[in-house]
């Protein structure tokens, strides 16, 4: 998607308010780094479950995982427009 896209979408803040900063946000990398193993360990258990209750147990926790980052970073976002 390019620059011009964005404008007229009107995704993108007004160019007066762009700065070089970072804006603070609330999530931290820990949270990501623990879905990331959560999702992980799901797909180990996936593979490794043969179709058994594992798998299953394994793609419940892909699930949760892949919400739990989902969540974590819309929140993120959420905070640093200050909504």
């Amino acid at each position: 998607m390019s620059l011009r896209d964005l404008r007229q979408l009107r995704l993108l803040k007004p160019e007066r308010e762009w700065s070089d900063t970072l804006t603070p946000h609330r999530t931290a990398g820990w949270w990501s780094l623990l879905w990331a193993i959560v999702a992980g360990g799901g797909c180990v258990f996936m593979v490794t479950g043969d179709g058994g209750p594992e798998t299953w147990w394994g793609l419940a926790a892909f699930g949760v995982a892949l919400v739990g980052f989902v969540r974590s970073n819309v929140i993120s976002i959420t905070d640093a427009k200050g909504d």
